[in-house]
């Protein structure tokens, strides 16, 4: 808090004089009475409230604290972005907010713009939308102009599910009892392989190594980021990995998105909307991300 001071005859008239030049926002800290030259001597010490200054720096504040309630935005992961409004030497007009802001979250997003692997592992928690993620990846690769592609089931002979999925989006369907049988399927330009519960699945994970394999882990649009970055631990450190999000229909916003792909700092792949293979399906990039950003009033032709 700055402290300022006037000096006057009496205190009335110390007073009067800066309310005179402050206006209401005088608050009175202390007063010293003295004698000086045979004449009576007020000093004031006040400080200010309310001023123009501290009303933009808490209108930034403000401004920063609406946009992270209308995208979810964990605390934890904007923190730097409040501190850095703090710390600043002049208040923020909301425009300067917003680009902050969407500089901290793009600024170190990856995004995994095509796929040349010919070994798409498909996993995720129980839950997460991973078959029909797989499937969704399939009829992408098909629409692109992939010839042959194969959804592939491994270890269960409960294959119902991913048999009709392959059917409703055009491909193949290959049942494997372990990874060592893929080798056989060699006739597919592409193989999808449903590899199911994460949990289950991380022994094998450290064998994807090869340059032509590629990891995509699945959750769901909804879920809690704590949840995710734990199962993003799990992850043998040499694995090829992206992050897929399904079932975005369901939530309004992608704050936890954006935490997770920044603080686990893995590549966007791909989001998925609804049950159905032939519904949403859209490769992760800024312009799909900055339309399901809210209450920014800066255009992404100003950003990008």
């Amino acid at each position: 808090m700055e402290f300022l001071s006037h000096t006057a005859s009496d205190y009335e008239r110390a007073l009067r004089e800066v309310r005179s030049h402050h206006g209401g926002s005088v608050r009175i800290h202390a007063r010293y009475d003295r004698l000086e030259k045979g004449k009576n001597r007020c000093e004031i010490h006040y400080y200010l409230v309310g001023t123009k200054k501290q009303e933009e720096e808490d209108h930034a504040s403000d401004a920063l604290a609406t946009l992270i309630a209308a995208n979810d935005l964990p605390y934890s992961f904007i923190r730097p972005v409040e501190e850095s409004l703090q710390n600043h030497n002049h208040s923020l007009l909301e425009r300067e907010v917003e680009f902050r802001l969407l500089h901290h979250l793009f600024d170190n997003l990856r995004f995994k713009e095509e796929v040349r692997e010919r070994e798409i592992y498909v996993a995720g928690p129980a839950g997460s939308g991973k078959t029909t993620m797989a499937a969704k990846i399939a009829r992408f690769l098909r629409l692109r102009g992939q010839k042959k592609i194969a959804l592939v089931e491994i270890g269960s002979s409960n294959d119902r599910l991913l048999r009709m999925l392959a059917h409703d989006c055009g491909v193949g369907f290959e049942r494997v009892n372990d990874l060592d049988e893929i080798a056989r399927l060699e006739n597919y330009d592409h193989l999808i392989i449903d590899l199911g519960n994460i949990h289950d699945v991380v022994p094998l994970l450290s064998t994807l190594q090869a340059s032509s394999q590629l990891l995509v882990l699945v959750f769901g649009g909804s879920s809690k980021v704590s949840d995710m970055l734990a199962v993003t631990r799990l992850l043998p450190q040499r694995i090829q990995t992206v992050l897929a999000f399904a079932k975005t229909d369901e939530t309004h916003t992608l704050g936890n998105v954006l935490a997770l792909a920044n603080m686990a700092n893995l590549p966007l792949f791909a989001f998925g909307e609804g049950a159905s293979v032939a519904m949403g399906f859209s490769l992760a990039n800024e312009q799909y991300i900055f339309s399901r950003l809210h209450g920014f009033t800066v255009e992404l032709s100003e950003f990008f």
